[in-house]
């Protein structure tokens, strides 16, 4: 069985306090279980915009970091 991260990401309120992560989570959670992969941990950024660049969002700056620390690679 693989192992993978996840990261999700919502920025508007409406989908901080709404089901944003939740459908995020049950497509990550379908996706590893119909690939035979354990998701070792999920990232979460709350409110970030899409306009933001990568390094400026905390939740991908502790998954890269992650991904280069833990021999996950997915």
């Amino acid at each position: 069985m693989g192992m993978a991260f996840g990261c999700l990401s919502v920025s508007g309120k409406g989908q901080v306090e709404g089901d944003g992560f939740s459908r995020r989570q049950k497509a990550i959670d379908q996706q590893a279980a119909g690939n035979e992969i354990k998701v070792a941990r999920v990232f979460r950024d709350e409110g970030v915009g899409g306009t933001t660049e990568n390094m400026d969002r905390p939740a991908w700056q502790q998954w890269m970091a992650a991904l280069y620390g833990r021999g996950v690679r997915t």
